[in-house]
């Protein structure tokens, strides 16, 4: 499994090696142009759909659903692979309004033109497929557009789809999808104790440790010492 991200440098050998499974990886950062289709004052930030046409191999990994919001995604498609026995799907989709800004272009860019404007993929299927004894065996290689696809602030929205898809792909690329295994997202928080702290706590805390212990202790020593010198 691939998570993208605009941000990071250039990674040719490892995009060489996505373009080999059918996985094209350019230089970019995804800008939305239709308003309804992201995040209030942030272009990056956009919604991202199912494959308009899925094919039968990925539209499993689409039942109940609904959209993904992801930021700086790279802009990503399939294209033909360097192997017949490759073959590189599309899962989701951005709308066919986005264009590819520059990485680092403010969030107010606008220089392009309608003729600019085009589709991406937001998440790509990848699988080889050979045979062993007569057996068909797969690998899959799958692809993100954006590693917000895991980004905490979406993916605990129950609206959204960013968990339900994450793990879907992930069941497939493990292949346990048949198993009914899942893992689901926990939260986990502990009770602060600061409310309960007060001054009289506080100083009851400091008179048992740090004089009636050391007190304690020191007549315990005391007492021992004397014993065992009257015992000789």
């Amino acid at each position: 499994m691939f998570f993208a991200d605009a941000t990071c440098p250039a990674l040719p050998n490892l995009y060489d090696f996505l373009k080999q499974w059918g996985i094209s990886v350019g230089e970019g950062m995804l800008h939305e142009t239709d308003s309804n289709n992201h995040i209030a004052d942030d272009p990056t930030t956009m919604g991202i759909y199912a494959a308009e046409e899925p094919d039968d191999e990925v539209s499993g990994l689409l039942s109940n659903f609904n959209y993904c919001i992801s930021g700086y995604n790279v802009p990503m498609q399939t294209c033909d692979s360097s192997e017949d026995n490759i073959k590189s799907l599309p899962i989701l989709q951005t709308s066919d309004s986005v264009v590819v800004a520059p990485v680092g272009a403010e969030k107010t860019w606008s220089n392009y033109t309608e003729s600019d404007m085009a589709q991406y993929d937001g998440i790509i299927q990848s699988t080889k497929s050979t045979y062993v004894d007569n057996v068909q065996m797969k690998s899959y290689v799958m692809a993100f557009g954006s590693v917000e696809y895991i980004e905490s602030q979406w993916y605990s929205y129950s609206q959204l789809s960013n968990q339900d898809i994450t793990l879907a792909v992930a069941d497939r690329a493990c292949q346990v999808e048949d198993s009914g295994m899942k893992f689901t997202q926990k939260t986990i928080t502990s009770e602060s104790f600061y409310d309960a702290v007060t001054q009289g706590a506080t100083v009851i805390i400091r008179i048992v440790f740090v004089i009636l212990i050391p007190i304690i202790m020191v007549a315990l020593g005391i007492y021992i010492y004397i014993r065992r010198k009257n015992a000789r």
